[in-house]
């Protein structure tokens, strides 16, 4: 977790959580990340104008980004939390791994739990227990295993909880549960989309 915070927050600030396996940056050649963040704001409500850094976390396997990504998105005031790979254990008596047939070989990112919505989890309510939080707070993720940590924060009605996420296999995009705007994540990136599909919960 970030250290303690030596000021107040305004209302024109929004910490962002991106659960980068679920939900990652869409970067074309033509446009960076910095780009993206601005679209992104663009499509939150008019108050909201800046980022709170560092209140900017990203986590997932290192993987779902190249280095030039990692360095880039970094250079806009995120940190990442990375969650690390595992491999398989074989359910016979002293195998090894390493002895496993390739048809039981650890899929790239597979992992025990889903560790980077855990370490998300952890930091987003470890820092609102700190009072480190914005009251806007954007979740980056299509996950149901986010659902009762923004409920507990909505619950607060200290927060405004915004999340962006992929739309479902039907192609309609259903309204999360705690937050006062819903987003398509997909159109929040881009510029001059509207991505907000609903609005309710509003806190503050």
């Amino acid at each position: 977790m970030a250290q303690a915070q030596a000021r107040r927050f305004g209302n024109d600030e929004v910490a962002v959580f991106q659960d980068c396996e679920n939900c990652p940056f869409s970067v074309p050649r033509n446009r960076t990340v910095a780009d993206i963040l601005a679209n992104i704001l663009s499509n939150l409500p008019a108050n909201i104008q800046r980022l709170c850094a560092p209140m900017l976390v990203y986590s997932g396997n290192k993987y779902v980004y190249t280095k030039a990504e990692h360095d880039s998105i970094k250079e806009q005031g995120f940190r990442f939390l990375e969650a690390s790979l595992r491999r398989r254990e074989c359910a016979g008596e002293d195998c090894r791994n390493i002895d496993q047939p390739g048809e039981v070989e650890p899929d790239f990112y597979e992992r025990s739990f889903n560790v980077a919505d855990s370490l998300l989890i952890e930091e987003m309510l470890g820092e609102a227990l700190l009072g480190n939080l914005p009251p806007n707070v954007l979740l980056i993720s299509t996950d149901r295993d986010f659902q009762l940590a923004t409920q507990s924060l909505h619950a607060t009605k200290s927060y405004n909880i915004f999340v962006a996420r992929k739309r479902s296999t039907d192609g309609s995009l259903p309204a999360a549960p705690s937050a006062y705007g819903t987003y398509d994540w997909a159109k929040m990136q881009k510029p001059g989309a509207p991505g907000q599909m609903v609005q309710r919960n509003k806190n503050i």
